[in-house]
């Protein structure tokens, strides 16, 4: 679905956030073969989902509602391991979230786990990651 779609859902109640974060979780251990995230838990998933599905009816206008964001382990995420794909910072928790966080968490997105990625972001074919190569899955 596009964000439009997506949220025109939740506005008509054909589905809720909490139905998104589910789906996609099922599609991310479907494709988990393919070693795209170095973090998916889908615990903290599925709580941040149900808040938002608590509060549709005062924040659903918000710009990103409930939209699952995937991102990068190169992104400071309060509480979350952030790596930089490297194994140098293979336990790194930061205690703070950086800026574009923050402005994904105001516009109400879904933290949708950290996708792997070049060590350091020092590449860009992701051959370089300290947990392993992410797989195309059209070759």
């Amino acid at each position: 679905l596009s964000i439009s779609e997506l949220l025109d859902g939740y506005r008509s109640g054909r589905f809720t956030p909490v139905d998104v974060a589910r789906a996609g979780l099922s599609l991310a251990g479907k494709v988990s073969e393919l070693n795209c995230f170095t973090e998916l838990n889908e615990d903290r998933i599925i709580s941040h989902a149900q808040a938002l599905t608590e509060t549709i009816k005062s924040d659903g206008s918000a710009r990103l509602f409930g939209v699952p964001v995937g991102i990068k382990d190169l992104i400071c995420t309060k509480g979350v391991r952030t790596t930089a794909a490297s194994k140098m910072l293979r336990e790194y928790v930061p205690p703070y979230d950086a800026t574009v966080i923050r402005h994904l968490s105001a516009a109400r997105s879904i933290s949708f786990g950290k996708l792997n990625m070049d060590e350091f972001a020092m590449g860009s074919s992701n051959e370089n990651s300290a947990f392993g190569n992410v797989l195309n899955p059209w070759d």
